[in-house]
C-alpha cells in the first residue's frame, strides 16, 4: 500500500488486496468536510476526480449529509460529520472485509 497527494485538498491510499485478505482498515482525523471510502481501482476515480461513491466501483461515506454513496447512486446512511456534523476532529474510519464487504466507523462506533 501507499500514500499520495492528488490535489491540495485530497489525500489517496492504495491498498492491493489479494485474495483471501484479512479486514482492511484505516481511519482519518477529520478537520473540514470530507469524503472517504474505497475505489476498486485507481482508474475509478480518476476520470472525473469527483466525490468517492460517484463512479462504477467505488464506495464513499460522505460528511454533508451522512450519505452512503455507490456506483452514482445515494443513500440514506448514518450521521454528517464536520463541517455539518458533531465538531472538528471526528475520527471516521472505513474498512473491507474477507468477503468484500465495504464498512465505515465514526469515533470508533461502526456506522
Amino acid at each position: 500500500s501507499y500514500m499520495t497527494k492528488t490535489t491540495p485538498w485530497s489525500w489517496v491510499v492504495y491498498l492491493v488486496l489479494v485474495g483471501q485478505t484479512p479486514t482492511l482498515y484505516f481511519e482519518m482525523k477529520i478537520l473540514g468536510g470530507a469524503s472517504i471510502g474505497l475505489v476498486h481501482n485507481r482508474r475509478s476515480q480518476q476520470a472525473t476526480g469527483g466525490h468517492i461513491g460517484w463512479e462504477p466501483k467505488t464506495y464513499g461515506y460522505h460528511s454533508d449529509d451522512g450519505s452512503y454513496w455507490t456506483c452514482g447512486q445515494k443513500r440514506d446512511f448514518g450521521p454528517a460529520w464536520v463541517p455539518y456534523g458533531d465538531a472538528a476532529g471526528d475520527v471516521v474510519g472505513c474498512g473491507v472485509t474477507p468477503s468484500r464487504d465495504v464498512f465505515f466507523t465514526k469515533n470508533g462506533c461502526l456506522v
